[in-house]
């Protein structure tokens, strides 16, 4: 399990939504995300932080991700968690998809740690 995979949580959710929106914001957002549902066993808390994150604090984005998310959620978990790797393309060379891997890692890291 990765050191994200542990931060996939309730309360690594309610501490995003506390840290990127307004306090009268916050039933909002959290009714928002609450519409998705995994269609796995998996708890939603790992696409629900990529909604977040990818919301970088707009409520409409949050309506917009979610609702993207109940098509399929790897559009939202593939934007949040690997930017570089998608911009790099199906022609990368390999160094290059190890670095943007590594890349991807860290970013996505320090968002959720910050």
């Amino acid at each position: 399990m990765t050191a994200a995979a542990t931060s996939w949580s309730r309360a690594a959710v309610l501490r995003k939504v506390a840290a990127h929106f307004q306090v009268d914001e916050a039933g909002e957002v959290l009714a928002l995300l609450d519409t998705y549902e995994s269609s796995s066993e998996d708890p939603p808390h790992r696409v629900h932080l990529a909604v977040l994150k990818l919301s970088n604090g707009d409520i409409d984005a949050i309506r917009r991700y979610v609702a993207l998310a109940m098509v399929d959620f790897r559009d939202v978990l593939a934007s949040a968690e690997y930017p570089t790797q998608l911009r790099l393309g199906a022609n990368a060379e390999p160094e290059e998809r190890r670095e943007a891997e590594v890349a991807d890692r860290k970013q996505y890291r320090r968002w959720l740690e910050s």
